[in-house]
């Protein structure tokens, strides 16, 4: 039943997804929850080795803790989007320190999608394929014309 309610909302069977996060727990969790609903995921504990695995892998779409050690996801959204390889890929951005500062920096550096955590594997799923449609979350639309 998890798994049929997963895969309903997503049209994306087969995308891929580079799920980034220090927590390694936590990222292997996001990438079986996405596997459940079809994508093929995967996992990077550092946004050092995610620009690794981006140079071996293509992927459809990057989802990406704000707050980790040494390079930020901030920075790598930065980087992702300065490089003309991977500038195309949507990104959603997560953090547990949901801050209207950190909202904008990410909508700034171009993050598709701002996921505050806990979220759960709906969301998660949605925002990954809400990304990939480029349409980014209808609840920030204001903010991101008003900035």
């Amino acid at each position: 039943m998890f798994e049929s309610n997963l895969k309903v909302n997503n049209n994306y069977d087969g995308a891929r997804v580079l799920i980034v996060d220090d927590h390694a727990p936590l990222a292997r969790n996001m990438a079986f929850l996405m596997q459940i609903a079809g994508f093929e995921a995967f996992t990077a504990f550092s946004a050092e080795e995610a620009l690794d695995l981006l140079d071996q892998h293509v992927v459809d779409v990057v989802i990406v803790d704000a707050h980790m050690p040494r390079l930020s996801g901030f920075d790598l959204l930065a980087t992702l989007k300065a490089n003309d390889h991977t500038a195309h890929l949507p990104v959603v951005m997560t953090s547990n320190r949901y801050t209207y500062h950190d909202l904008m920096h990410a909508l700034d550096l171009g993050a598709a999608e701002f996921l505050p955590k806990p979220f759960d594997a709906y969301d998660l799923v949605e925002a990954a394929c809400g990304a990939m449609r480029g349409e980014g979350q209808p609840d920030l639309l204001p903010l991101r014309k008003a900035s």
